[in-house]
């Protein structure tokens, strides 16, 4: 099967191109001898990382003698459909010299070692082929490379058309790209899309909410049933009503939480120090877990608040007032 070097045209190969990656970036790993050397064996694992127009991909091996083992973790944009796909592989593999033998499943694929990389050349569309490389790299690279493919198709300010509905989601400030890809990814199971209607209906303002310098409106026509539950979701994360005017959010700094630092806001006249002892006792697993019907009525009591998560960040209630946390 061919692989096309037009970003457009890697997905119908791309079951092989994420193969011959994982060989790519395996033996990537294995040029650290120096410039056209044969590899030598390290201790503990090592990581590499390979930038394609529609791909980015996570390599982490080890090697014992002339034998290389490890895993690939891609995320790869998907084609004709919004978001990126994202799957761990493993594998084994042969070093003999400069050269490179890989079995992933029932695939064997060959390569070669070039200074502290290694490039596999695949046969393309029309003849035309494409070299694959894997430089070493850090998981940091690799994260934000993912990010960047899932943001790519989102702008700023960025607003958000439910296929076959009349809801809208409308999204402004510095981070409504990140804030329509993780809405999106939330609620994967309906059809979102950044393309407007070609008739727009009459719909009606929802809610108008609000965190830290962040908006979004939410739209609906008809009973707005749509509309009320992505307020309810939105608000659980820690959105504030500006009709409330509970808008005037408060900055307080950042803590460390779940695998992230978070920055911390305030809603409806708390105080930072307590907002920020909220969120420590909930990072630090001290609160009650109230399982609901679903994930949108299950919540943690922390000290008096009802917190949940959501795309980005947690967000916590009591009464009118609202304070959140979003992963910076």
């Amino acid at each position: 099967m061919g692989v096309a070097s037009d970003a457009h045209t890697y997905a119908p190969a791309m079951r092989r191109l994420a193969v011959a990656m994982v060989a790519c970036a395996l033996l990537a790993g294995c040029g650290s001898s120096g410039a056209g050397g044969s590899p030598k064996s390290g201790k503990g694992a090592d990581t590499f990382v390979a930038h394609t127009p529609n791909a980015v991909m996570l390599v982490r091996w080890m090697r014992t003698g002339r034998s290389v083992s490890g895993s690939l973790t891609e995320a790869i944009a998907k084609r004709g459909r919004r978001g990126v796909s994202s799957a761990a592989k493993s594998f084994t593999g042969t070093i003999n010299g400069r050269g490179l033998s890989l079995q992933l499943g029932g695939e064997a694929l060959v390569g070669q070692f070039e200074g502290g990389g290694f490039s596999l050349t695949l046969p393309g569309a029309e003849a035309s082929a494409v070299a694959i490389r894997f430089e070493p790299g850090q998981i940091a690279e690799y994260e934000r490379g993912a990010e960047k493919l899932a943001l790519a198709e989102y702008p700023s300010p960025c607003t958000l058309y439910l296929s076959g509905r009349e809801a809208e989601v409308e999204f402004r400030g510095p981070g409504a790209a990140r804030h329509c890809e993780q809405f999106v990814r939330r609620f994967s199971a309906q059809a979102w899309t950044t393309t407007e209607p070609a008739a727009p209906p009459e719909k009606r303002t929802v809610c108008s909410l609000a965190r830290g310098d962040e908006s979004v409106v939410v739209t609906d026509g008809g009973g707005q049933q749509q509309g009320r539950e992505d307020c309810t979701s939105l608000s659980r994360e820690g959105w504030a009503s500006v009709s409330a005017g509970e808008a005037h959010a408060q900055a307080c700094g950042s803590l460390p939480g779940p695998g992230a630092q978070f920055a911390i806001t305030t809603a409806g006249g708390v105080s930072c120090a307590e907002a920020r002892r909220v969120f420590a006792d909930l990072f630090a697993g001290r609160g009650a877990k109230h399982e609901g019907r679903d994930a949108a009525e299950s919540y943690t009591d922390v000290d008096g608040w009802a917190c949940g998560s959501g795309a980005g960040g947690f967000g916590c209630r009591r009464s009118a007032a609202r304070i959140s946390a979003t992963a910076e």
